[in-house]
């Protein structure tokens, strides 16, 4: 596959990054794979804010097939830890505060 390359032909594009990420990553559509909209949880199964547990990424699959993967460059396809108070979020927002986790360690394994 590396070796003559490979060209996308046909993409959804929802217009929004986390969305778009998702399904780019999956190769399912953005509700398929659980980011419905944004990374905030909802309700609704095709809003959960993160890649959900029965969808696999391309990187996975090609790391099934024997390929080395890495995972590097922006994530953010999975729910992001809100902070307590809306002060307490904007510090985080405007790096004024620091925590120890962007999002639960659970939606990146």
């Amino acid at each position: 596959m590396a070796a003559n390359g490979l060209r996308f032909r046909h993409f959804y594009n929802t217009s929004r990054c986390c969305p778009s990420r998702a399904s780019l990553l999956t190769g399912l559509y953005n509700q398929q794979a659980g980011i419905g909209e944004m990374t905030t949880a909802r309700t609704e199964p095709g809003y959960r804010g993160y890649i959900t547990d029965n969808t696999v990424t391309l990187a996975e699959v090609l790391k099934d097939a024997g390929y080395h993967t890495a995972m590097s460059g922006k994530w953010h396809v999975s729910n992001t830890v809100e902070q307590s108070t809306p002060a307490e979020q904007l510090k985080w927002l405007n790096h004024q505060a620091s925590h120890p986790y962007f999002s639960p360690v659970e939606h990146t394994l």
